[in-house]
């Protein structure tokens, strides 16, 4: 609408200009609204001049209605009077004046406060002029400058506008107080350039007013990006709800990057292009503490699970995943699963909602029964449930953490198997000896536990001082082996069975998180059939002088009848030599006289008589040779250091003419020296290869290798052949003197040969046996301690 606005007399008080965070100013209720007004003409109508505005109505008291414009005019004498008044008026507002606030922008508005000030300045010249030149005649003016229709009204309407001007006054000030005492940052922009910002603005940032006024807000965000993405986003949500709201990123004069919280609002509801005015919070320690909130979930060995307060799962964490091998489903409520209930955590859940901190016992969990399609893995768990509120201090939700203690559990009862399965009694006590529990096997031994008021320390300290110190030194965490205890139970209760038993205890404590001892394990030993063993002993020991003397008549006599029967063998053995040889050694001379002359008188079956009994006594003289030998192996023989090598080629030597008739190859490796009876270990090098060379299978050429290998304490011979081999049966029938496998028609020998290779591998200490397979050879082995 149009109206006209009288200009009034404020007493030399010039309005100031208000300066408020939207650009909004409000004198009063019943001032005019000055935003949305703007100057549109001054015109002189008719002699007179008029202002005229267009915008809201002016308020009724200023004699104006919804429809209805009041004017004031002033006659005046010509025009160029009018015009030294406007120029005087304008003189002496600029004297007025002191300072324009540069914060308020708006041009319309500054005309508007300009042009009342003026014509405040002119209604005064005016007044001033009316008192000096009007004259009262007869109660007629003698001269009248300007008219007025209604002076009472004008002066009501004077003083309403003095009243709208204090309130405007008190006004400005509260905004003003508000816009640089706000503890949020607050500014304007008009097509994303700044034309104001408050006190706490510039500390936020860092910059000073001359900074950032008449600069783009692209100056406060740290890319471009990020400016145009703030822009977008900002104004959709005007143009949606007619408020925007954004969290970003500004960079400060000093270059750090913060966060903030940034709210927009149009001065002009649905058209931002006029200014917005917008708020800033500096919200880097909430993001940080978020950022951290999240850290300390998300990295948190411990599961954390965000449940509301019907049990269902708003947020987790990997740590979650790991552990049940899954994320609840989304209709999957922790407090009705039937499986946790049935353990009967439903009671300590309620204590959760009441806001309680709740340890659970230690349960088991397995995601398979919540949903199939998870991983069929059971884990043992021990959670700590306990309850977040809300800014009110409501508990709003509820936050559950997780440690997977399967790999403990599982431990704990092989330790509770360890200690219930073990064969020795174990007894577990507190810090001060009273008995906490005991295995099976401490039932089995002593029949019973002690009664609750019966402390094993101090039933032990009280047997010996010996006894005392040991147990000391148990409670200061050291593992103390006791003296042999007899112990009854009868004599600690007289319901306890009577059962004496000597132990033998082993004392060790366990200690608590911080390392001190907190209980201790006693582990003992039933040594009842050893401590009579003992007495049985000591009391053989008693005798032993006794027993000693009759043992030494007996080993005297026995050494009296060892010493005839060597006496007898040594006869047996001249006898052997001597004797029997001369007879046989006759024998065979006779035969081959008796063949040589006889030769054309007897048949040919006497022949054959003649060369069986020449034979058979060929044979009988090399066994009576063989067995002297075997009888005298080792007698008044003298171990010396002897060269293995050394000896094996000699033997190589001696059987020369075999090796050479049968084709035999033979390897040997490199043997050692050590100290031995060097006659009768050639002997046995001779044996075993001359057994390897004579059993040999048919058009086979024989292959022998000789190797020794060094042990710790022993030295280890191998001769291998591959000849004709022997059924494992013979291992150890082979090594009896006069024990033979073959017909002497297939292998000539007396079958002594391995009898003397055993008696002498025995005489240095060591032992023989053989590995064979039919047809595949064998490997004869003997060892010599080193």
């Amino acid at each position: 609408m149009i109206a006209i606005m009288p200009v009034m007399n404020l007493a030399g008080n010039q309005i100031k200009y208000i300066r408020n965070i939207a650009l909004l100013i409000f004198l009063s209720k019943n001032t005019v609204n000055f935003l949305n007004s703007q100057i549109v003409s001054v015109n002189e109508p008719n002699g007179c001049f008029s202002m005229f505005y267009q915008g809201n109505h002016l308020p009724s008291t200023l004699g104006l209605t919804k429809n209805k414009a009041r004017r004031v005019t002033m006659k005046k004498n010509n025009q160029s009077e009018a015009e030294i008044l406007r120029q005087k008026a304008e003189e002496l507002l600029k004297k007025k004046i002191q300072k324009t606030d540069s914060t308020f922008s708006e041009i319309g508005m500054l005309k508007l406060i300009h042009e009342l000030e003026v014509h405040q300045i002119e209604l005064e010249l005016q007044n001033d002029e009316l008192q000096r030149t009007r004259a009262i005649a007869d109660g007629t003016a003698l001269k009248w400058f300007g008219t007025s229709t209604d002076i009472e009204e004008m002066k009501r309407s004077a003083a309403e506008l003095i009243k709208a001007k204090e309130d405007a006054e008190e006004s400005r000030n509260r905004f003003q107080s508000i816009f640089f005492g706000a503890p949020t940052g607050i500014g304007v922009v008009k097509d994303r350039v700044i034309t104001e910002v408050n006190p706490k603005l510039l500390e936020i940032t860092g910059y000073s007013e001359d900074d950032l006024i008449g600069q783009s807000a692209l100056i406060l965000y740290p890319s471009k990006e990020e400016f145009d993405y703030v822009g977008k986003e900002k104004y959709r949500q005007i143009n949606e709800t007619g408020t925007g709201s954004v969290e970003t990123k500004w960079r400060k004069k000093d270059g750090t990057i913060i966060d903030i919280l940034l709210s927009s609002n149009p001065i002009f509801p649905g058209d931002y292009h006029k200014g917005v005015a917008f708020t800033v919070a500096d919200i880097s320690s909430r993001k940080l503490s978020e950022s951290m909130f999240r850290d300390i979930v998300e990295k948190n060995p411990l599961s954390i699970q965000i449940l509301n307060l019907d049990g269902y799962t708003i947020q987790t964490n990997s740590a979650h995943t790991r552990i049940f091998g899954a994320i609840p489903p989304a209709d999957y409520s922790i407090f009705k699963d039937t499986h946790l209930l049935q353990q009967g955590l439903g009671e300590l859940f309620e204590q959760i909602k009441n806001g309680e901190i709740v340890h659970f016992p230690d349960s088991y969990f397995n995601a398979h029964d919540v949903d199939h399609s998870f991983p069929d893995v059971l884990a043992w768990i021990k959670a700590t449930g306990f309850t977040l509120n809300d800014s009110n201090g409501v508990p709003d939700r509820i936050v559950l953490m997780h440690e997977n203690i399967t790999v403990r559990k599982h431990l704990e009862l092989m330790f509770q198997d360890i200690i219930d399965k073990n064969p020795l009694s174990i007894q577990i006590v507190d810090k001060d000896g009273y008995t906490i529990t005991g295995n099976p096997a401490y039932l089995k031994l002593f029949g019973s536990f002690p009664p609750p008021g019966f402390s094993i320390f101090d039933d032990l300290q009280g047997k010996s001082p010996e006894v005392e110190k040991l147990i000391l030194l148990a409670k200061r965490g050291e593992v103390v082996h006791l003296p042999d205890i007899y112990y009854n139970p009868k004599d600690v209760s007289p319901d306890s069975p009577d059962n004496p038993v000597w132990i033998r205890a082993l004392i060790f404590s366990i200690n608590d998180i911080i390392g001190k001892p907190d209980r201790f394990v006693l582990m003992h030993e039933n040594i009842t059939e050893r401590k009579q063993a003992e007495t049985e002993i000591r009391f053989l020991n008693e005798t032993l002088e006794q027993r000693i003397a009759e043992r030494t008549i007996q080993l005297e006599t026995a050494n009296r009848e060892l010493a005839f029967r060597v006496s007898e063998l040594e006869q047996f053995s001249y006898v052997s030599n001597h004797d029997l040889q001369e007879p046989l050694r006759s024998l065979i001379q006779f035969t081959q006289l008796l063949t040589e002359k006889c030769a054309g008188t007897l048949d040919e079956e006497g022949l054959k008589y003649i060369e069986f009994i020449s034979r058979s006594a060929v044979r009988m003289s090399a066994l009576v040779k063989d067995l002297l030998e075997y009888s005298l192996l080792g007698k008044e023989s003298v171990k010396t250091i002897v060269d293995c090598n050394k000896i094996v080629d000699a033997v190589l030597g001696d059987l020369d003419d075999s090796i050479k008739g049968s084709s035999a190859k033979l390897t040997v490796q490199e043997l050692p020296t050590f100290i031995a009876f060097e006659t009768e270990l050639r002997l046995l090098f001779q044996n075993l290869l001359v057994n390897a060379i004579k059993y040999q299978k048919k058009d086979i050429i024989p292959e022998i290798n000789i190797s020794a290998e060094s042990r710790e304490k022993e030295w280890l011979f191998s001769i291998r052949d591959n000849g004709i081999g022997m059924d494992e049966k013979y291992n150890e029938k082979i090594f009896i003197i006069f024990q033979r496998l073959h017909n002497r028609n297939q292998y000539e020998g007396t079958g002594i040969g391995l009898a003397h290779c055993k008696k002498i591998v025995e005489m240095h200490g060591g032992k023989i046996w053989v590995q064979s397979t039919p047809g595949a050879g064998s490997v004869f082995m003997f060892t010599i301690p080193k």
